[in-house]
């Protein structure tokens, strides 16, 4: 199902070499953690104790700053379970693993979950969420159902914590400029494309939108390789609607953007770009650095251009996800801070620091605690519905790559047609994935 990587899964053999022989050499240890043991031998789930705990947390993947930490996790255990201490730990997991270190809880984007899952790095919860009775309805659906697709006999391997949502942010000064009205709520991609030729002033240095082809094709639930055949599946007609609109937004700029270009960038240092999509998390986090550092930027947001053929769909979830170790010797604890941190009250700071929650109805509270985000569009995240994950498959990155570095690129330059540049990147990735067999 997910890639298999030898020196992960050796990293993974140390551990648990490490956790077991832990195991045995404290009596005292062995004595307050005897429910423990009895519950990764099949017996009844660890009960939490009220001694003195360290709760190591693993963080890779996803930017959170130690203040992120201290608000969301290190305080709110602290006024509950006064007994736990939490460790931020982060680095290279081999290192990590060589010098000892144990891992109790690990907070990644779902994206980076593969490698955990196939090295059987992730404890499955059911069980605990049995015995604690948490309720999985209080969860967005959409996002819940994206971490449940992970198991094949109804295991849940984590818990989400937050989502990433997208929306298209646009320079107020460059519509100025130009006179050019403000994108609306509720525009299609046509009308998007069409309002940034308007802008796209590549003797000013200016431009009018940046899309990615990959997310773009995410939110029209096109696949990147059929499960069945394992074979590239991107010589199709909705392939060639996405290229088609990418050569409408790149193809008359395209020789003048800079090598090597970085949208966010553009956006808020340079401010030559007029609209881009960005995720809410690293979106937010950029601004409120800027205007920190001086750098005035007058912005605000409207929701991501749809489809007519996927209607209110977004970019495909992107979720937060945070998992236990199947080497922690907490567990029970170790599952009260999982249950904390995605409680009602630990969600509603994290919509307050303008992070969006995974749980329902706190939507309401997004980004009241940040300056910068005050007296913008920020409804606008919540007005398109991110697409479901399609199934996913070991040789997806594969693809992807060809498509962003490959297809896309002999498409917007005009090196080739748009057919002849998917069918020869379908068989190009068709080859690779051959070699990787």
């Amino acid at each position: 199902m997910f890639i298999k990587k030898t020196g992960f899964i050796l990293v993974l053999c140390l551990m648990l070499f490490v956790a077991i022989a832990g195991c045995g050499t404290n009596k005292d240890e062995n004595a307050t953690t005897k429910e423990g043991n009895a519950a990764n031998d099949g017996g009844s789930q660890p009960s939490a104790s009220l001694e003195p705990v360290t709760i190591n947390l693993y963080v890779k993947g996803v930017n959170y700053t130690q203040t992120d930490i201290k608000l969301l996790f290190t305080e709110p255990i602290q006024k509950k379970y006064p007994n736990i201490t939490l460790e931020q730990v982060g680095g290279n997991l081999e290192d990590l693993i060589a010098a000892g270190q144990p891992l109790d809880l690990i907070l990644t984007a779902s994206g980076q979950a593969a490698q955990y899952l196939d090295a059987k790095m992730l404890n499955d919860l059911q069980p605990m969420i049995k015995k604690n009775q948490v309720d999985l309805g209080k969860f967005d659906q959409v996002t819940i159902d994206s971490v449940k697709r992970w198991g094949t006999n109804g295991e849940l391997f984590a818990l989400p914590f937050t989502r990433n949502l997208t929306a298209l942010y646009y320079n107020k000064d460059l519509f100025d400029k130009f006179g050019v009205s403000y994108p609306k709520d509720g525009m299609n991609i046509e009308e998007t494309i069409s309002l940034s030729q308007k802008l796209t002033r590549t003797e000013d240095g200016s431009f009018g939108l940046y899309y990615d082809v990959a997310q773009m094709g995410g939110q029209l639930l096109l696949p990147l390789v059929d499960p069945k055949s394992n074979k590239a599946q991107i010589y199709t007609d909705g392939w060639k609607t996405v290229m088609q609109h990418m050569a409408s937004i790149y193809k008359q700029s395209w020789s003048k953007f800079p090598p090597n270009f970085k949208p966010l960038d553009m956006f808020i240092k340079d401010q030559t770009l007029a609209m881009t999509h960005f995720g809410s998390t690293g979106m937010i986090g950029a601004l409120s650095e800027a205007e920190k550092g001086g750098r005035k930027l007058n912005w605000d947001l409207v929701s991501l251009p749809t489809f007519p053929q996927a209607p209110k769909t977004g970019f495909p979830v992107d979720v937060h996800i945070l998992g236990m170790s199947t080497t922690s010797k907490h567990q029970a604890e170790a599952f009260e801070v999982m249950n904390l941190v995605t409680s009602a009250d630990v969600q509603k700071i994290i919509a307050e620091q303008g992070k969006i929650p995974v749980i329902t109805g706190q939507e309401v509270n997004f980004g009241k605690s940040l300056e910068v985000l005050k007296g913008k569009n920020v409804k606008a995240l919540f007005l398109v519905n991110p697409a479901p994950l399609p199934q996913v498959t070991m040789y997806d990155s594969i693809v992807k790559n060809i498509i962003k570095q490959n297809v896309f690129i002999d498409v917007v330059s005009g090196k080739k047609d748009i057919n002849t540049a998917l069918r020869d990147g379908e068989e190009m990735a068709n080859k690779l994935i051959e070699a990787k067999k």
